[in-house]
């Protein structure tokens, strides 16, 4: 593996062969941009550990499954840190789904709402407690 290889030969390598020295470079390449996106994407270097972490088990799960595409337009490092924030959105969804204040019906209108002639919820919030 030389130093002229390229982060897409890298992932395919790694997915085709599994050469698991093509994913230690790729490794090493990426895994301080990962981890800086992610701490200022989280707040938080404990959080950003952990999605690091993650996105690098899905980087995986994906070459495992021979999903992997290069894209003409964009590069692998691109593609990483699209993985991460999709991990770190999925996981602030799941966190604070619970502290929602309702859920929404089928028609995408929390119960006990109505609807205005335009199809827009109108909530009606009791001045009484």
């Amino acid at each position: 593996m030389g130093v002229a290889d390229g982060d897409d030969e890298l992932m395919f390598r790694f997915q085709r062969d599994h050469d698991y020295q093509a994913f230690e470079e790729l490794f090493g390449r990426h895994k301080d941009v990962l981890l800086r996106f992610l701490a200022r994407l989280l707040g938080d270097i404990a959080t950003a550990h952990d999605a690091s972490q993650q996105t690098w088990l899905k980087v995986i799960e994906v070459a495992r499954r021979q999903d992997y595409l290069a894209q003409p337009d964009a590069r692998f490092r691109t593609w990483l840190l699209t993985l991460a924030r999709n991990h770190a959105i999925d996981e602030y969804q799941r966190k604070f789904e619970s502290l929602r204040p309702y859920r929404t019906g089928a028609n995408g209108v929390a119960p006990g709402t109505t609807t205005t002639g335009n199809g827009e919820p109108t909530v009606t919030v009791p001045l009484h407690p």
